[in-house]
């Protein structure tokens, strides 16, 4: 999946692909490939990424053109369900509705939602355009559900395709 920001970002900044790759604890070589779109961009990069350029990680996988990023999530004694189940129950869906829509099995999806696996970049693009909320949300990041108003929506079946 190509992510023309982060070299946008990276070059507005005047840095080079090796610097991010220290920040990102691997190679420039590394680096390179999700520049270009040859590895997808692991989610705990995207918001080191989003942190670090002050910017929404909506608005790196271009879900939004609005830089601005969501409030950061506040501190809360309480253990909360993830995001991801939260809005799955709020929509009476089951794992196997939202798994079809993603076209994977339950069970896959099931890992996703019990935060026991690492939800794919590109579902969890899928994900945020299909529930209407920001990615940021969905990676913890914000308690905000909100998406910023210029966030460009489109199918998730469209991007599946």
């Amino acid at each position: 999946m190509y992510l023309g920001r982060i070299s946008i970002l990276r070059k507005e900044r005047k840095l080079r692909q090796v610097d991010l790759a220290s920040l990102l604890h691997t190679t420039q070589e590394q680096y390179s490939r999700y520049e270009c779109g040859d590895r997808q961009l692991p989610l705990h990069h995207l918001a080191t990424l989003a942190n670090f350029n002050r910017v929404s990680a909506d608005y790196i996988v271009e879900l939004t053109g609005e830089r601005k990023p969501y409030r950061p999530k506040e501190a809360s004694a309480e253990a909360s369900a993830s995001p991801l189940l939260a809005l799955r129950r709020e929509r009476g869906l089951t794992q196997a509705q939202v798994g079809k829509m993603l076209g994977i099995l339950r069970n896959q999806y099931g890992r996703y939602d019990a935060g026991e696996r690492p939800i794919p970049l590109k579902h969890l693009i899928a994900l945020a355009k299909f529930y209407k909320a920001p990615a940021d949300y969905m990676l913890g990041l914000t308690d905000e559900r909100e998406p910023h108003e210029r966030t460009i929506w489109v199918s998730p079946s469209d991007e599946m395709r």
